[in-house]
């Protein structure tokens, strides 16, 4: 679906991180990458670059 389309219907991006609550289950998240993505680093970097938006809103809910 492309952007404007989903704007238009209301919806909200999807992001992986939102799910992500502890380094727990961050960690098992990057498990299940590496696991699962092995040998395409496509999908190392996305469940990286998805670790490090998890880590940051689990670092300013905790200085809230």
């Amino acid at each position: 679906m492309n952007p404007k389309a989903a704007v238009e219907l209301g919806l909200l991006p999807y992001d992986s991180a939102d799910y992500l609550r502890d380094e727990e289950d961050i960690a098992a998240y990057l498990q299940v990458a590496m696991t699962e993505g092995a040998g395409d680093p496509a999908v190392l970097v996305q469940a990286q670059a998805v670790a490090v938006r998890a880590r940051i809103r689990l670092q300013q809910e905790s200085q809230e």
